[in-house]
């Protein structure tokens, strides 16, 4: 497979670092059975089968090619990613792909859609799936929708996680959109400054996974119960089982908070 890597990096003079990228196939055949020479210099047509998995997302790549004597001239290419639901968040980047039949620019812009998927994905597993109060689902736009509801008190909100195409500056952008409705707990503030902060694109995975984790803890705070111990004085203080972050771990979090919303563009 490694020589069948090196052929292809050399055919379409490909620069991209290609470390994080699993090949499982690369086919090569002739398009054509007859090769007819020509005034141009095209000495064959030639179809490529690459499939690749990228942070566990798998893609089938078909390229049809003019190979001259010292390059090659890409004439189509076909783009498909195994994952319905995720194929249909790429749809917009897919075609502009495929439109500009750039090998480095969609093994760079594959490589960062990925990359998002699997942060995003890793996030649902460690924290929004404990949640019970959670639901997810697609909405007609393609995004992920998460959907936190608690009847008592009445709070409903909806954030919207699309990994998509930016057509103005031509890049993978990671946009969360948040909807919520007026309530009013203790802790309202940090849950609505969380919310600002996420929807900025330009948090790493660390720091955004941080902050869900908060998000989710703050919103759960005021259902939290009052443990009693058995046997134990009258004193409620000494009573009550506290289960809460450090001034520091908060302070931290609100430092992180605040300098991403007052970052500006």
């Amino acid at each position: 497979m490694e020589n069948k890597i090196n052929k292809l990096k050399k055919d379409f003079g490909v620069v991209e670092d290609l470390s994080d990228i699993q090949f499982l196939q690369i086919h090569k055949e002739n398009y054509k059975t007859e090769i007819n020479e020509n005034n141009f210099g095209e000495k064959l047509t030639t179809l490529y089968i690459i499939k690749f998995s990228i942070f566990n997302l798998v893609y089938c790549m078909k390229l049809l090619v003019f190979i001259y004597e010292s390059s090659s001239e890409i004439l189509k290419l076909d783009l498909k990613l195994q994952d319905e639901d995720l194929q249909k968040e790429l749809e917009v980047c897919r075609n502009f792909l495929q439109r500009s039949r750039n090998i480095n620019s969609t093994f760079l812009n594959l490589k960062k859609f990925s990359r998002l998927c699997e942060a995003r994905r890793l996030i649902i597993n460690i924290v929004l799936k404990k949640e019970p109060r959670i639901s997810l689902y697609r909405n007609d736009e393609d995004a992920l929708c998460i959907k936190y509801t608690c009847d008592s008190p009445n709070i409903m909100i909806e954030i919207c996680w699309k990994i998509g195409w930016d057509l103005k500056n031509c890049d993978i952008l990671d946009t969360i959109e948040v909807y919520y409705n007026n309530f009013e707990l203790p802790n309202s503030q940090f849950i609505q400054e969380e919310l600002e902060a996420l929807t900025h694109s330009s948090l790493d995975f660390n720091i955004k996974l941080k902050l869900w984790k908060k998000l989710m803890s703050d919103l759960s705070e005021h259902t939290r119960p009052i443990v009693i111990l058995d046997n134990e004085p009258n004193d409620q203080s000494d009573n009550v089982l506290v289960i809460s972050d450090s001034d520091d771990e908060r302070s931290e979090i609100v430092d992180i908070t605040n300098q991403v919303i007052y970052v500006t563009d």
